[in-house]
């Protein structure tokens, strides 16, 4: 744990490959994988160029290849793709996504990005993102974050649009009235 945190807070000050250094010395499956998300995260604040975060996230990407546990390396890889999308790296966190082979955290991963993109009220590219989800059910839960997080941020077509894309009826249902109650005056 402290060996996460450090290298986290060397993210920070953008003394990355230092950071990079501490995750071999890190034995638990899971830390690692909790370290790289903490070093993608700590340095999407950056303001790193292309080509830095491309450097970044292959060497994160390499890191999670290491992790000897299948479902923390998913994990990790769902950190990274999250990461990216942090840093407007959307093109690349897809692709993350994309090579993901267990089902459920492609399916996260995916969900994911959408989140970042709707908080950044790009409901475009979250809605294309939703469409790389291919479970019905994981799909519908997602759209329904997506529709409260456009509403949040007052882009109220943007989520009626997102929220009829539900076929889930109970979550449809509960999506459209979170909208109209965003939009009723207190």
């Amino acid at each position: 744990i402290s060996y996460r945190e450090l290298a986290k807070s060397l993210a920070a000050e953008n003394r990355l490959d230092e950071a990079m250094a501490l995750i071999p010395k890190i034995v638990t499956p899971d830390t690692q994988a909790l370290t790289i998300r903490g070093i993608g995260m700590a340095a999407a604040t950056l303001n790193l160029t292309p080509d830095q975060y491309s450097a970044l996230f292959k060497s994160l990407a390499q890191e999670a290849d290491k992790i000897s546990q299948p479902a923390s390396k998913d994990i990790a890889y769902t950190y990274i793709a999250m990461s990216q999308s942090f840093a407007k790296q959307d093109t690349a966190a897809l692709a993350t996504a994309r090579s993901m082979t267990n089902p459920a955290l492609k399916h996260k991963a995916f969900g994911e990005i959408a989140e970042v993109q709707a908080e950044r009220k790009d409901a475009a590219a979250a809605m294309a993102t939703l469409m790389e989800i291919d479970s019905p059910a994981y799909k519908n839960k997602s759209t329904r974050t997506i529709t409260l997080l456009l509403a949040d941020r007052g882009l109220f077509d943007e989520a009626a649009m997102a929220a009829h894309q539900i076929t889930n009826p109970t979550l449809k249902a509960e999506a459209l009235q979170y909208i109209l109650t965003k939009q009723t005056p207190k």
